[in-house]
């Protein structure tokens, strides 16, 4: 059972202007770089070429 004086029911939300929409599009897409940057050092994929761009092939 909701509470009838829960703020966050759907009947009581304003609309969205189009900048707050933007904001929500901008801030989920980082969270997924972010997520997936941070998966990638999780399995040192990054963490072992901090090097420059040449030598990640291994031809350097």
């Amino acid at each position: 059972m909701a509470d009838s004086g829960n703020q966050a029911t759907p009947a009581c939300r304003r609309p969205l202007t189009a900048w707050q929409e933007e904001r929500i599009t901008h801030r989920t897409v980082r969270a997924r770089d972010k997520h997936a940057l941070a998966g990638m050092k999780r399995w040192k994929i990054l963490r072992d070429y901090r090097r420059v761009a040449d030598t990640l092939a291994g031809t350097g």
